[in-house]
């Protein structure tokens, strides 16, 4: 081997090294790189931990004053979240709904995928769309007429403390969200909550997350990955922790589906179709999570953290 030849031989072991040193760091130092990576995605600018709390706290009002959901999607794309191996899809599910059901829609925004739902099914009594914004049907009530009903102006919790769904508690049929309340709100246990009390007994709750989303240009080199709905424990940054924490709750059954597309130019979008069946009349979600610092973008990007409740006494 010649001198040029040992010299770039040495050159190449030496970026291993520094690769696997690299490593070795992340897979043995995991609470404090997940802080240090928490601390660099949400503070962006000079100033304290706390500072950079405040700063990004509200990011639901921040949404609602900018109108920036997305209102129109179809009921083919809310179905394209929830096609599970091991279970009925959303329109399979739809279709399987007994005569006088009814269909919850929340962060239904202009109630398009409510319509083409209804419409499928005739046998559906009532479909609601609860909206935070004020919108207008989408199709008019003359394509299922008597069948949709809109409530909207206000967060879901808010509706509820104002008594406006009372009579509805225990007798919904399925419930549908596709980045709605509990994806928006900061009070994630309590929506949850409103969620599993707005069911009957062998209702159906099915939602979809952000996990991630971001921009890939190699399997060693990534940039611009960005956690939604992490849970930043003692073991470190949990992608999953959120759906970690559903699996908690007594008197259900969870399924789970993973969607990952990517495009031509390497950005990458990772989310999770949940399927929640309630088994039993009262469920009491545990109170053992809590948001400790969202991003206003869209959807909200929100690192939650567990709750002490021995602090909490």
């Amino acid at each position: 081997m010649s001198q040029f030849e040992t010299l770039e031989f040495l050159q190449k072991l030496f970026r291993l090294l520094l690769i696997f040193a690299f490593c070795k760091g992340i897979l043995f130092s995991e609470t404090a790189l997940a802080q240090e990576k928490c601390e660099r995605l949400f503070d962006h600018e000079p100033g304290s931990t706390q500072q950079a709390l405040e700063k990004n706290l509200l990011s639901t009002a921040k949404n609602l004053e900018n109108n920036n959901y997305t209102q129109t999607r179809t009921l083919d794309e809310y179905n394209d979240f929830f096609l599970f191996r091991q279970g009925k899809d959303l329109l399979q599910t739809l279709a399987g709904l007994r005569q006088g059901s009814v269909w919850f829609d929340m962060g239904s925004g202009r109630n398009i995928a409510l319509v083409k739902g209804l419409q499928k099914n005739p046998q559906i009594r009532r479909g609601v769309g609860v909206s935070a914004t004020r919108t207008e049907f989408a199709l008019g009530d003359e394509r299922v007429p008597g069948r949709l009903k809109q409530i909207n102006g206000d967060y879901l919790e808010n509706l509820i403390a104002q008594g406006r769904l009372q009579n509805q508690k225990g007798k919904i049929d399925l419930i549908t969200e596709v980045f709605g309340p509990l994806t928006y709100s900061a009070k994630v246990t309590e929506i949850m909550q409103i969620y599993l009390d707005l069911l009957r007994t062998n209702g159906e709750l099915m939602l979809a997350f952000q996990i991630s989303r971001g921009k890939v240009r190699s399997v060693l080199e990534a940039e611009e990955i960005y956690p939604y709905n992490s849970v930043l424990s003692e073991k470190g940054l949990n992608e999953y922790g959120l759906l970690q924490w559903i699996k908690t709750i007594p008197g259900i059954s969870v399924e789970f589906i993973e969607q990952k597309t990517e495009k031509d130019d390497g950005r990458f979008d990772h989310t999770m179709g949940v399927r929640i069946t309630k088994l039993q009349e009262q469920i009491i979600v545990p109170k053992t999570i809590e948001v400790q610092k969202e991003l206003p973008t869209v959807p909200p990007m929100r690192i939650f953290a567990p709750v002490n409740l021995d602090r909490r006494d």
